[in-house]
């Protein structure tokens, strides 16, 4: 996972986002959107994934996630 604070210069993250334990608890399969938020543009993510493609897990279903994230001002 990669930051930025103006878009142009970028670092990665030396921690799993999420507070993930394995690269297994990392999401993925969201969509994000920019609005202009009072305090300026806001980054909002909805959705995510952590199913598996392992077929033989009766529980990978549940793995699915309606998360909303907001991050900015």
């Amino acid at each position: 996972m990669w930051r930025s604070v103006d878009g142009a210069e970028w670092t990665q993250l030396s921690s799993q986002p999420w507070n993930a334990g394995t690269p297994d608890d990392v999401r993925y399969d969201f969509d994000s959107i920019t609005v202009d938020g009072e305090a300026g543009q806001v980054i909002i993510t909805v959705g995510g994934d952590r199913e598996t493609f392992d077929f033989d897990d009766p529980e990978n279903y549940l793995r699915g996630e309606d998360d909303v994230w907001r991050f900015g001002p």
